[in-house]
């Protein structure tokens, strides 16, 4: 069966983990509050992604995730990229 919990990311080989790159991931339940910082990651080996890496989030069910990272460079270039404003 396919699993409903796990998204996989392109990532440079040499990247660090999350934080060290700017970005920002948590969870929270759909019908709550409560938001959990502490969140596994991991570099995973994917022959289709570019660098042959991948990072791995994993969230529990029924909870929705944010994956955050400031802006930079020139904002119109992230629009064209498919970003954007909210």
């Amino acid at each position: 069966a396919p699993v409903s919990n796990r998204t996989l990311m392109s990532l440079l080989a040499s990247g660090e983990d999350l934080a060290s790159q700017g970005w920002r991931y948590y969870h929270k339940p759909a019908s709550g509050d409560n938001v959990n910082k502490n969140i596994a990651e991991a570099v995973v080996s994917d022959a289709g992604a570019t660098g042959g890496k991948a990072l791995q989030l994993n969230k529990p069910e029924n909870h929705i995730w944010f994956l955050e990272h400031d802006a930079a460079g020139q904002g119109v270039e992230l629009l064209k990229k498919g970003g954007r404003v909210s």
